[in-house]
């Protein structure tokens, strides 16, 4: 980290050989993304005294998989490190499950280390029969992947979109997979119609069949992640915060037409039904009116009537505990939208 690993012998062409290395010949415990955060040894979060949940035990996890955690550049290996990885990468893709090879990529986009050779070639690597060996977790975080390095490559969306939209993979989606695709998608501004349609379809599907008093899906509903040992860990249901990035990707790609708006409805019945029965633990201040926000955005530009969706709803709940800018702007949006002033909350 201070840059010192050179006077120890540890020269910046070994690491890179002992990092991948460790990614080709490790057995995760868990299909799920917390396990890889160990074999980084270029990711230095959790060391510090400072840093959130380290007496928990936590401080480690939080910064390396949280957006808001600071899990940032500085956190991470120099670039000879990355640069000098991407080189062997290059040369042994075929030796590193795609699983496996998802999280080590997720370390440079995590980084903002921008290989253009090396996601070219991975790109390339998975499109030639591959995405299907890809679990729900890690292909929809590959596509978050080059879409948080500005890595455009069609071909590689374009199958991706195909293997999502299959109805077993479909199925198996959890929460958090839409919500990175729906990201990836959006921010490439990467259109594909059946995708879209697709998702209009798996994601009510796990919103109407959750009670939003649990922070779990039901397993007869989404398969858990079953561990090496038999166990089973449920997928997390969805929270408002996670709707409203969808939404806001169906507006950024101006998705819109009447499986959109059963998409939206969906959504909205679900966040409405937080609002009156989530613990506290699964809320956060104010996150019910940043929803609502977004969907009278997105009123305003597909014409979908607002309005009238919300002629039998009471909103006065999704202002309790919401700071008062965040009132203002979702009462200012829904105007726009074509909600009528008796119909806002006071």
């Amino acid at each position: 980290r201070d840059g010192s690993a050179g006077d120890y012998g540890l020269e910046t062409e070994e690491l890179a050989r002992r990092a991948c290395y460790e990614f080709e010949t490790f057995l995760p415990r868990v299909l799920s993304w917390h396990d890889y955060q160990y074999l980084c040894f270029w990711f230095f979060g959790g060391k510090d005294t400072k840093d959130k949940g380290k007496e928990s035990g936590q401080g480690n996890a939080k910064s390396f998989f949280s957006a808001d955690s600071g899990a940032s550049r500085e956190l991470f290996a120099d670039d000879a490190f990355f640069q000098a990885s991407a080189r062997l990468l290059c040369s042994r893709l075929e030796r590193m499950h795609p699983i496996n090879l998802t999280y080590f990529i997720w370390t440079y986009a995590r980084a903002g280390i921008h290989v253009p050779d090396l996601m070219s070639a991975v790109g390339d690597h998975l499109c030639n029969g591959w995405l299907p060996t890809l679990d729900r977790c890690s292909l929809g975080t590959m596509v978050w992947n080059f879409s948080k390095l500005e890595v455009r490559h069609d071909r590689f969306f374009e199958l991706s979109a195909v293997e999502l939209s299959r109805p077993n993979r479909l199925r198996s989606l959890a929460p958090r997979n839409f919500q990175n695709s729906m990201i990836a998608y959006s921010k490439r501004r990467h259109w594909h119609a059946k995708l879209l349609e697709a998702f209009c379809r798996g994601v009510p599907r796990l919103l109407d069949n959750h009670d939003p008093r649990y922070p779990k899906t039901k397993t007869d509903v989404l398969f858990s992640y079953t561990c090496r040992d038999g166990s089973e860990v449920p997928a997390d249901a969805f929270r408002i915060g996670g709707l409203t990035v969808i939404l806001k990707a169906f507006h950024d790609l101006r998705a819109k037409g009447a499986p959109v708006d059963r998409c939206m409805k969906s959504m909205l019945n679900y966040v409405l039904r937080c609002v009156d029965r989530s613990p506290p633990m699964m809320r956060e201040a104010g996150d019910a009116c940043g929803f609502l926000r977004q969907l009278g955005f997105y009123a305003e530009e597909s014409r979908m009537d607002l309005s009238k969706v919300l002629q039998m709803t009471d909103l006065s709940g999704v202002c309790d505990g919401a700071p008062e800018k965040a009132i203002g702007q979702m009462k200012a949006a829904l105007r726009r939208g074509g909600v009528r002033q008796d119909q806002l909350p006071t």
